[in-house]
């Protein structure tokens, strides 16, 4: 999976070098440490391929015979092992440079490793970096400037990428941004008589369909701290109503606001929703990934918020997977959606080989070679430059996922990004967040909504309390 989710367990911060973790090194090389959710068996890797002729029109590639990148893969799925594997034999066979591949495995997978790396003096020179992670990194001075490969990603694709994605410091470009996984509501259009996409019709269809057959709930909230479903779901509800977790003051400097004025007025307005679809809901207390992946599929629920496509992806086998769906994320009636971004992508960085590093990455822009990175798992990436989803390569991938599978045209509206703004941690403020990543992991928004909901405690309180936690453990280290 794509995006940041995590589990309840601790960051492993301890320090092991990258020579010290991958034996296997080349083009075709991988050392897989972590599974991802979903396909095929993490543990065994895909076989190295030969390299192959590349042929990439109107580029003389420049000759870097004898050097080597490190690149630090997010999945360690088979799929993404093929993929990335077949982009480094083409650079090597176009430049000459070798590539090494380490597979850490989806969200704590790779941000424990790039953690460990770090620390260790010995980061990659190339690594997957959500928009987050490059907001503190880069606050840090660890990321390359990407400038130069911004601009040849636009020169390509003859588009801009629009700012809510960069990541901007003194003028610089600190990571390039590559997919959304955009956070929406999965339903079941063959119970729902309307699309769930406002906090009036999901509670309308919920109300109406709860308790149905064999005991199909009319939502599916899962409330257990770790998951990011509660995270996502209060960030986008309170964001769109205005609500802010974090403000800069007149001298610029950063605050928590969580629990102050109409920002908490804001947040005890969304919780206020959350607490009334949580009544068509079970309790789901310790309800994980595998419960909410497979909620609809299982008929346990006919709505669920989540991010990419894994309501889908995970109940392509069910008799009622073709009526599975998705629409935009439920915002109160007439609202402008400001929802959680979840943006992903790839950064250099600033002490490895930032030259090949940023022509590897240059070699990515090209069609042929970025394409497969957004349907490795049925388009659980989506690009965020329109033109890449209009490419005609796009469309030939999307052809071939939905042969002989149970998705439909209607699947794909939602993930051609179109007009919306999309925001993160790191882009909640402006300058960006320099506590971006380490706000992110520790979950606080999943936090209130735990105490809240399954505790029923005061909206105030919670907010007061998780504010000052924000405080203390990470104001008072900038």
């Amino acid at each position: 999976m794509r995006s940041e989710t995590s589990t309840d367990k601790p960051h492993d911060t301890s320090i092991v070098s990258r020579r010290h973790f991958v034996a296997s090194v080349g083009a075709a090389g991988t050392g897989a440490i972590a599974g991802c959710i979903g396909g095929d068996d993490p543990d065994e890797p895909a076989e190295p391929e030969e390299p192959e002729d590349v042929d990439v029109p109107g580029e003389d590639w420049p000759d870097f015979s004898g050097e080597e990148i490190y690149y630090l893969a997010e999945s360690s799925d088979r799929e993404y092992q093929e993929y990335w594997q077949r982009v480094a034999n083409r650079f090597q066979q176009a430049t000459g440079a070798q590539v090494t591949i380490e597979f850490a495995g989806h969200a704590e997978g790779y941000r424990d490793r790039i953690i460990q790396m770090v620390q260790a003096g010995d980061p990659p020179d190339v690594t997957h970096a959500s928009l987050n992670i490059a907001s503190s990194l880069g606050q840090q001075g660890q990321l390359a400037d990407h400038t130069e490969v911004i601009e040849y990603w636009e020169g390509v694709w003859d588009e801009e990428f629009d700012d809510q994605f960069r990541i901007l410091l003194d003028g610089e470009d600190q990571y390039l941004p590559l997919h959304a996984n955009i956070f929406g509501n999965w339903y079941r259009d063959d119970v729902f008589d309307i699309e769930p996409n406002t906090w009036e019709k999901e509670l309308e269809m919920a109300a109406e369909h709860d308790e149905g057959p064999g005991g199909t709930r009319g939502y599916f909230m899962p409330i257990r701290v770790g998951l990011w479903a509660n995270d996502m779901q209060l960030l986008t509800n309170g964001w769109t109503l205005g609500a802010q977790v974090f403000d800069r003051d007149d001298d610029g400097e950063l605050e928590v606001v969580l629990d102050q004025g109409e920002h908490a007025e804001r947040w005890s307005e969304a919780l206020d929703h959350m607490e009334e679809l949580y009544e068509y809901s079970n309790e789901n207390t310790d309800a994980f990934y595998d419960e909410l992946f497979t909620a609809l599929g299982a008929e346990a629920a006919y709505q669920a918020h989540w991010v990419g496509t894994h309501l889908k992806i995970f109940s392509l086998d069910s008799p009622v997977a073709e009526h599975i769906t998705e629409t935009d994320p439920a915002v109160p009636e007439g609202m402008d959606r400001r929802q959680w971004g979840n943006i992903q992508g790839q950064a250099v960085t600033a002490d490895g080989n930032t030259e090949v590093g940023k022509e590897f990455l240059k070699f990515l822009a090209h069609p042929e070679n970025v394409m497969g990175y957004y349907f490795a798992e049925d388009l659980q990436q989506d690009p965020l430059l329109t033109s890449v989803a209009e490419h005609e390569l796009f469309d030939e991938h999307w052809e071939t996922m939905k042969d002989d599978s149970p998705w439909r045209e209607s699947d794909l509206k939602t993930h051609r990004l179109e007009e919306s703004e999309f925001i993160d941690w790191g882009t909640e403020v402006d300058p960006v967040n320099p506590r971006a990543f380490e706000v992110n992991v520790s979950h606080p928004m999943g936090r209130v909504v735990r105490e809240a909901l399954a505790e029923e405690r005061d909206h105030q309180d919670v907010l007061e309390e998780v504010a000052e936690n924000l405080r203390e453990n990470h104001l008072a280290e900038i």
